[in-house]
């Protein structure tokens, strides 16, 4: 045998053995659940290994957690993030410490889809919300996503939701609402060295002096492509932290710096800030979160029909451009076979086999073969 054939086949064992161990390693992952297996929060969390994930079910848990183990803390998937809520207790240290808190740790803790509720704190303390430790000496990373912030208020110091330090934090898709700061950071503090990545997320309401964003000696916190609503946006810096702004909307925002603030460009502070069906959230905030814009103008899909029902010239609630209605047979693909199912029910109402009524006027007739024979080729 060759030694580059022996190599390749080494290769491929120990390919087929990485594999099967990280298979062997995904088995074993236990979700553990609250509260049908475990009563609370906290003893799912105490009794979860390396790789487990905790998923609670919807309800109220007036606990403050610590999170000291590289697993995953989730409301249920088939729920909405504001139907698991964790308020903490009411005493100095908010509702989640996050971090090992004296065990070293290696991997990535994951926290998703639920809300920190501060409305029923009665006694904040030096952060009302969650805290990322980084003094155990580990290598972690924290993920944070679907989350919901609001109501929490740092009574003795900073970061009102979150106090971020040096361990490499991504805050993706959360909502923070109403949160309130003593000194800086209603909604996000940077520490000494803090690193982070602030995407797709909406701040509402952070409009005390504190502003929404701080960054204290060399904190690099970059946020971008999210949504902001009446709030100060920076309040400043310590030394040399910065706190990066690019692709962010802002509506009703003061953008105040006392250094610290760096415009990574394509911000727009003055909007346009639309909420087209009036139900109290930015369109672009509907966006971020799962609303439909099939054609990416940054407007609602639902709204825009409304607006212009020609749009959707089929009466299905779509927009038409975003749809390869011309594939009459759903192949993928508008070509002969499209077009043989229009001939086959030309000058019927299109309900046979195939609706090949494409223009939905209640007629198979050369209206359709026109968008057929537009639409040829590979549906987009």
């Amino acid at each position: 045998m060759s030694t580059a054939r022996t190599q390749h086949t080494r290769m491929s064992t120990l390919a087929a053995i990485a594999a099967s161990l990280a298979c062997l390693s995904l088995a074993h992952a236990t979700d553990r659940l609250v509260p049908s297996q475990y009563p609370t929060i906290q003893a799912a969390i105490n009794a979860a290994v390396h790789g487990d994930i905790v998923t609670v079910s919807p309800g109220l848990y007036r606990e403050a957690l610590q999170l000291n183990k590289i697993i995953t803390l989730q409301g249920h998937p088939s729920a909405e993030a504001s139907a698991v809520i964790l308020t903490g207790v009411g005493v100095a240290g908010g509702a989640m410490l996050v971090g090992g808190q004296g065990t070293p740790l290696s991997g990535q803790i994951t926290i998703r889809n639920l809300t920190v509720d501060g409305q029923s704190i009665m006694e904040a303390g030096q952060w009302a919300g969650l805290f990322i430790d980084d003094d155990d000496g580990g290598n972690f990373s924290v993920l944070i996503e679907g989350c919901i912030f609001k109501d929490l208020w740092s009574a003795w110091t900073d970061g009102g939701a979150m106090f971020l330090t040096s361990t490499p934090t991504v805050i993706r898709r959360c909502s923070f609402l109403r949160n309130r700061s003593t000194v800086h950071g209603a909604a996000i503090y940077g520490n000494d060295s803090a690193s982070a990545i602030i995407e797709g997320c909406v701040f509402q309401d952070h409009n005390v002096f504190a502003g929404t964003f701080y960054a204290r000696i060399d904190a690099n916190v970059i946020v971008r492509d999210c949504v902001l609503r009446n709030s100060i946006l920076l309040c400043g810096n310590h030394q040399t932290g910065t706190v990066t702004f690019s692709n962010n909307i802002g509506c009703l925002i003061s953008a105040l710096s006392n250094g610290g603030y760096v415009d990574g460009g394509n911000n727009n502070w003055a909007g346009p800030c639309p909420d087209c069906d009036s139900n109290g959230k930015l369109d672009l905030e509907e966006i971020l979160f799962g609303g439909a814009d099939c054609n990416g103008n940054d407007l609602l899909d639902a709204c825009e029909v409304v607006d212009n029902p020609k749009l959707d010239g089929n009466g299905d609630g779509l927009i038409d451009e975003c749809q390869c209605l011309a594939d009459v047979t759903g192949n993928g693909s508008v070509d002969a076979i499209d077009l043989a199912a229009l001939m086959s029910s030309w000058g019927s109402n299109g309900s046979g086999e195939f609706d090949a009524d494409v223009t939905n006027d209640g007629m198979v007739n050369g209206l359709d073969l026109a968008v057929i024979l537009d639409g040829w080729g590979a549906c987009p």
